[in-house]
């Protein structure tokens, strides 16, 4: 039987492999990806992929069922927030009439928020969760994860999530960045089955991810893990002293002069300000696994040295927040409050959390990320498409909490793109504003292939922009499928701008049912995520569909294939969605309309071969592609090429007027 929305159930966890630690050191569980190029000589490590979660489609007000509730145990953390930017919890359960609210704390700056890095306890309190950890918990086994580990179910719209919790219990009220419970999130489990094994090659692990994404905690439960298995483990978060766990008990150790064996133990280092770097004498003696802040200039050196695997930590779902800021927080955070911190400032925990709590704290950060933006563009506006390692020349302090995203790339690579669209509406209107109309005319942020996803999306927003906005004229859209032997004037269709204001559309396969809004043609749809499986609008009007396309020359030969794969699935919706007349016909034309910068349609082939490239399909001549720059003025093709390069194609030549 289906469950209600928000409903909770909750369960404990059997024993078996999932977190059993003989499977973290198992040479079969070596981390998936592909070997990066070499730096100084040096081998980098594969890289950590984590599979990508599908998001809910709507964030309702979530009801919970009390079941197995686990105790939330506070503690003393600046501004009032855990390493990951938690609330501190109350020492009730979840039931509401049992919950005593706090009083809330003034709310954080900006700066506060950007300045909060890894929380540690006072190394007493420490020393004390470390000792009481070994002696409840060491080499227990699944003995120890039963009374420690449960789930619950949690349903958010249409989509339903297994969650993991860790609950420690009493005595360790800031053991995880200032409470003794934690989400256990699939990418922990990914990301320990995936770590390497010691190595005369491999000398160490780097764990890096998003300011607040979970990296101390991942650190913490790796040593909760180590300790239930019974593996000796040394750990350190304080730049003077270093733990050493064993069968003996918990000795804490000076990190100056500190002289040990090698071994092929683990070593875990959760860095920050005051330890910028593991301990010489530890990393050169034992694996050292170490949580760095996401700025190459911090942990790029420290990496090749010890020819360190690079681990990322995958930025949170909406449905993890939402979860997350129902059942860890308390009290419990509004799902509409949390889901629109996620849509405006991103998938880090630390400021969904605060915004959600603080929601006037979201003008204040507005105006700071607009800051940023403006310092960042006097320098180089070309490094708002840098790719991850661009940026290691210059580390403007806010770079990861505002602006950039750090993830993965299809080759596994640590990536970087920008946070959410907002942001990228706002880098979008500062270009335009340093630079004016001419440096969108050579706009070239996404040549690279690096560049291609944050370039692509700041030329997406100011495309969409430019033509639903601005005077009533009169452009051009120019064929690139013109028939062979046509004229070398191409053929064009006109095009009234600005176009309506759009429409928000979920995705492709929900748009046919969209259509019922179109009854006063034209009528322009824009998704309300922007992926490779949307279009950046389409244009639906009374003889013919356009489908807008942001792209340059240089990308469209490799997705071409996919762009069709899109028409055509769409094909299939109209037909199972009874919308015959949407169909292309020769009454009725869909139109795929690439917006280029202006300087890249010289690259424009006029396609005598692009229309026999295509599948075939029943309706493929139906299908007219056009080229068009809003930047641009009248196009014409140069002449032909001599008779004895019948395949060489035409290219687009620009005309000013």
């Amino acid at each position: 039987m289906a469950l209600p929305t928000g409903h909770i159930t909750s369960k404990e966890i059997p024993p078996g492999p999932n977190f059993s630690q003989d499977r973290l050191e198992n040479g079969d569980y070596m981390l998936y990806g592909v070997k990066a190029p070499k730096l100084h000589r040096r081998r980098r490590g594969v890289l950590v992929e984590v599979e990508k979660k599908n998001l809910g489609p709507t964030i309702p007000n979530v009801k919970r069922t009390r079941a197995v509730p686990l105790k939330q145990i506070g503690g003393d953390c600046p501004d009032e927030l855990g390493s990951e930017g938690f609330p501190l919890s109350g020492d009730k359960g979840l039931d509401s009439d049992s919950l005593v609210v706090p009083r809330l704390p003034p709310p954080p700056t900006p700066h506060q928020l950007m300045a909060s890095g890894s929380y540690h306890p006072d190394k007493h309190t420490l020393t004390q969760h470390i000792e009481s950890l070994h002696a409840k918990y060491w080499n227990k086994g699944d003995a120890g994860r039963m009374a420690i580990y449960s789930t619950e179910t949690h349903q958010l719209g249409e989509e339903t999530e297994v969650f993991s919790l860790m609950n420690l219990g009493p005595g360790f009220e800031t053991f995880f960045g200032g409470r003794s419970t934690i989400i256990v999130r699939d990418v922990f489990k990914e990301m320990s089955a995936a770590l390497p094994t010691p190595s005369a090659i491999t000398y160490g692990a780097v764990i890096i991810g998003q300011p607040g994404i979970g990296k101390s905690t991942f650190i913490h439960y790796l040593l909760v893990e180590r300790v239930l298995s019974g593996k000796r483990t040394m750990f350190q978060c304080h730049p003077d002293t270093i733990y050493e766990i064993c069968n003996g008990g918990v000795k804490a150790r000076p990190a100056f002069g500190f002289l040990p064996l090698s071994s092929p133990d683990w070593a875990l280092v959760d860095t920050s300000d005051s330890l910028p770097f593991p301990s010489l004498d530890l990393q050169d003696a034992y694996f050292t696994i170490a949580a760095f802040k996401p700025a190459p200039v911090d942990w790029q050196r420290w990496c090749y040295s010890q020819n360190a695997t690079i681990c990322v930590v995958k930025p949170w779902s909406e449905h993890e927040i939402v979860y997350a800021g129902l059942r860890v927080c308390s009290p419990p955070l509004g799902a509409d409050r949390l889901q629109d911190a996620f849509l405006n400032h991103g998938p880090s925990p630390r400021l969904c959390f605060c915004f959600a709590q603080h929601s006037q704290c979201m003008a204040e950060w507005k105006q700071a990320t607009i800051r940023t933006i403006s310092e960042v563009a006097a320098r180089d506006p070309n490094l708002f498409a840098a790719s991850y390692f661009d940026t290691k020349e210059w580390d403007h302090p806010s770079l990861y909490h505002q602006v950039f995203l750090v993830g993965l790339s299809e080759t596994c690579a640590p990536q970087l793109s920008i946070i959410t669209p907002p942001v990228v509406r706002l880098i979008t209107e500062e270009i335009g504003r340093r630079g004016g109309p001419k440096i969108w005319e050579e706009f070239n942020m996404f040549k690279d292939p690096s560049y291609d996803d944050s370039g692509r999306r700041i030329w997406a927003s100011h495309s969409m922009s430019a033509i639903v906005e601005g005077e009533m004229r009169q452009t051009k859209l120019h064929y690139i499928t013109r028939p062979l032997g046509a004229d070398c004037v191409l053929e064009s269709v006109e095009l009234t701008l600005p176009l309506p204001n759009p429409l928000p559309y979920d995705s492709l396969e929900s748009w046919p049912q969209e259509l019922h809004k179109a009854q006063a043609c034209p009528i322009l749809f824009q998704p309300k995520a922007r992926n490779e499986d949307t279009f950046d609008a389409i244009l639906v009007a009374p003889t013919h569909i356009a489908f807008f396309e942001t792209t340059i020359y240089y990308h469209i030969r490799t997705s071409i294939t996919k762009i069709y794969q899109r028409l055509d699935a769409l094909v299939g919706a109209l037909q199972a969605a009874s919308k015959a007349e949407r169909l292309p016909s020769e009454s009725y034309k869909w139109r795929l309309v690439f917006l280029v910068p202006k300087h890249d349609l010289t690259e424009w082939e006029s396609g005598p071969r692009w229309r026999t490239e295509f599948p075939e399909s029943s309706w493929k001549e139906h299908l007219d592609l056009f080229v068009f720059s809003p930047e641009a003025g009248v196009l014409e093709v140069k002449k032909s090429p001599p008779e004895n390069y019948p395949d060489f194609p035409p290219f687009l030549g620009i005309l000013q007027y």
